[in-house]
């Protein structure tokens, strides 16, 4: 225990909590915290797991709770949610993956990590993190590398060997330290390889023409005309600009297994928090209702 959490061992209940979840006996329904006091109590119960996971209800009070925690956890992290419906056309999206996939590479490496986030930001479809982890690429001095790989890290060569990695300061480029290896992950969180494209277009197609089809013998043209417009721009993104921007969308022609960002926190070294349940009950159905209304929307609009 650290010196902030030690005084809890002074309470009953908290021992009995303790008690409970080596026995497995969940869920547990605690009240009366005072949202002062559930940051510390939530650092000191979870001393005991490597991966915690605090789920509320929007965005601003993850953030506060992030905040709060960082006096009592120095790994802990924000997991931001993205909009389905707005990401492509979203300035900050790129941002927003870099802040997910720092979280993802903690996961990945099995360090010891505590996450913030919302129910909206669990609802996106990922990849499996097995899947991630063996797309990860681990570099150490005296590899030997093609000399065409590129790798977005400060590496010194002798010939193809590696001689050196180190560490640098954005600011100023000066090294900062020397290090013995290191792991780079997936620059973006679906990794798409040339067959996979290849294969995923082909089917992006097929239900494209099919659905004007459908469109058309309704005499919906202009929905028909729309939809073929936007397909066509993501296939040539993803063809020939190389842009998995807006892969949401179509995740399910290019990948037959998905997870949510939830199921990165099923093994039994992970303790999960739900901030004020009913809320975030209560904001699981608003967004499934919001979903289900705009796609409807947009499918009508020929979107």
């Amino acid at each position: 225990m650290t010196i902030f959490t030690k005084p809890f061992l002074e309470y009953k209940e908290f021992t009995e909590i303790q008690k409970c979840l080596e026995k497995g006996k969940t869920p547990i329904q605690i009240t009366g915290c005072i949202d002062s006091q559930k940051c510390h109590f939530m650092a000191g119960i979870g001393e005991a797991y490597s991966n915690r996971l605090i789920v509320t209800y929007n965005e601003l009070k993850a953030k506060e709770i992030y905040e709060d925690l960082k006096l009592y956890d120095k790994n802990v992290y924000f997991y931001p949610a993205k909009d389905i419906i707005f990401y492509s056309a979203d300035i900050h999206g790129n941002a927003i993956v870099a802040q997910r996939l720092r979280i993802l590479k903690r996961l990945i490496d099995g360090d010891p990590i505590t996450v913030v986030t919302t129910l909206d930001g669990g609802m996106d479809r990922l990849l499996p993190l097995e899947f991630l982890s063996g797309k990860v690429i681990h570099l150490k001095e005296g590899d030997t590398i093609p000399l065409t790989e590129d790798a977005p890290v400060r590496i010194e060569l002798w010939d193809d060997e590696i001689d050196s990695i180190r560490s640098f300061d954005v600011a100023n480029q000066r090294s900062i330290e020397r290090i013995q290896k290191v792991a780079l992950v997936p620059a973006a969180e679906f990794v798409l390889e040339p067959d996979t494209i290849t294969a995923g277009l082909r089917q992006v197609e097929n239900e494209k023409k099919k659905y004007i089809a459908s469109l058309r013998k309704q005499a919906k043209n202009e929905e028909a005309h729309r939809i073929e417009e936007i397909i066509d721009e993501f296939k040539e993104n993803l063809t020939y600009l190389q842009g998995a921007v807006g892969i949401d969308s179509y995740i399910k022609f290019f990948f037959q297994e998905t997870v949510s960002f939830f199921d990165y926190f099923s093994s039994e070294t992970t303790l999960i928090f739900l901030d004020e349940p009913s809320r975030v009950a209560e904001k699981g159905d608003a967004v499934f209702t919001e979903f289900s209304e705009s796609m409807i929307g947009r499918i009508e609009k020929g979107y």
